[in-house]
């Protein structure tokens, strides 16, 4: 709209930016604020008659507007014209009603457009669905906002497609959702994204699986940063029987120390600590309390 117009008898659009010296006449309405699908000249009924042509046409700033119960009344065929750009509009609460039925037809580069934001709405019923193309297609910086719950529940063999850039961005409690089955299936090579902030995440069932392989794949620069409590609860978790003082010896922080003939570690004065977690045992007698 050029600078000067007169405008009268339309509806202007909220993702329309308006001169400062646009004249409004009768007839003009303007958008409301928060902006709302009305806004964009749809209404409830225009949703549910949508197919994958038309929902690709939209204008990505309509799924903003979207509330739970209007998302529900797109016909999961439609969706399969859902675009990256259009998913990432989505707001996270709105992103909770989205069905089974819904979010199989969505294209798996659509998912690339998930954020931090958004991601947190994601229903954990469809994370149990994920696939390792479709996790592969997730932009890193979007799994910042995933959740502990969420994680937990990506199928095993999903993970084989997690890359080390989006292990960066997990975040240190979410980590902590992490299962052993996972990690079976997690490539060792996906370790090297962990970073100081959210490595300490690990729970000590999934430390006591690793090997010298995941070892080795840990940037020993992320790692010698960790809080003096994560560093501890990692060194005192990892298996004696399977990671050597070789293996672990890369890993020692600066004013820490390894006994090079028994594996004893001794931490700087002033440390955390985190103690090793014992497993309960059927050898220890009822009286004692663990």
């Amino acid at each position: 709209i050029a600078p000067g117009t007169v405008l009268s008898n339309v509806r202007i659009s909220p993702s329309v930016a308006l001169p400062a010296d646009v004249v409004s006449g009768p007839g003009v309405i303007l958008p409301s604020e928060p902006p709302i699908l009305e806004a964009f000249g749809y209404d409830e009924a225009d949703l549910a008659n949508l197919d994958a042509d038309s929902l690709g046409q939209l204008e990505p700033a309509v799924f903003a507007t979207l509330t739970p119960e209007q998302l529900q009344l797109i016909p999961p065929a439609a969706l399969a014209g859902l675009l990256p750009e259009q998913l990432a509009y989505i707001k996270a609460e709105t992103l909770e009603s989205l069905s089974m039925a819904q979010f199989e037809p969505i294209p798996v580069e659509t998912l690339g457009g998930l954020t931090a934001e958004n991601m947190e709405g994601m229903p954990t019923e469809l994370m149990g669905e994920l696939s390792g193309e479709q996790l592969a297609s997730i932009e890193p910086e979007a799994l910042a906002g995933l959740e502990k719950e969420q994680l937990a529940a990506i199928p095993p063999e999903a993970l084989r497609e997690m890359a080390p850039e989006q292990m960066a961005e997990l975040p240190k409690e979410t980590l902590g959702g992490l299962s052993t089955a996972q990690f079976e299936q997690l490539p060792a090579q996906a370790l090297s994204g962990l970073k100081s902030d959210n490595m300490g995440g690990l729970s000590t069932e999934v430390l006591d699986n690793f090997t010298p392989t995941h070892i080795t794949a840990l940037d020993a620069g992320e790692f010698i940063q960790m809080p003096s409590s994560d560093v501890s609860k990692l060194f005192t978790h990892f298996d004696a029987d399977k990671i050597s003082i070789q293996n672990a010896e890369q890993l020692v922080p600066p004013g820490w120390q390894i006994d090079p003939n028994n594996g004893e570690i001794t931490a700087p004065a002033g440390a955390k600590l985190t103690p090793r977690i014992l497993p309960a045992s059927s050898n220890i007698p009822a009286a004692v309390k663990l």
